[in-house]
């Protein structure tokens, strides 16, 4: 399924509480080594429901520092397009695979995931 298409997984049969909407994302994990950025790849994204926060690793990163192939189309097309810093959202090889490795470990996640509200245990 493509990362543009909105999908809808059935996982539980009521509906969110009010406010629930609102929610927050961070990218709160840091590497540093190559060996680092290329266990980040296997890191599923977390959850935190006491505060609504979903915490994604930084998949562009992470991907442009393991394939030296992607690094190289993602700085050519940054230099094309003239931009200085964090030019990754456009970068179209880069885009389609940071959304192929979402989409797979958010349903890994997801489907592994038995219970809700497990932050009250920790």
């Amino acid at each position: 399924m493509p990362c543009s298409e909105a999908s809808t997984l059935p996982l539980t049969g009521r509906l969110p509480a009010p406010g629930s909407e609102q929610l927050l994302v961070s990218f709160p994990f840091v590497a540093y080594s190559s060996r680092e950025q290329a266990q980040l790849l296997g890191t599923l994204p977390q959850s935190h429901t006491c505060a609504n926060t979903l915490e994604l690793p930084n998949y562009p990163e992470a991907l442009t520092a393991t394939d030296p192939q992607l690094m190289h189309e993602w700085q050519q097309y940054r230099d094309q397009q003239g931009w200085g810093g964090d030019s990754s959202r456009g970068c179209p090889s880069l885009t389609q695979r940071c959304c192929d490795v979402l989409q797979e470990r958010l349903l890994v996640a997801v489907s592994s995931c038995n219970s809700y509200g497990l932050d009250a245990l920790a």
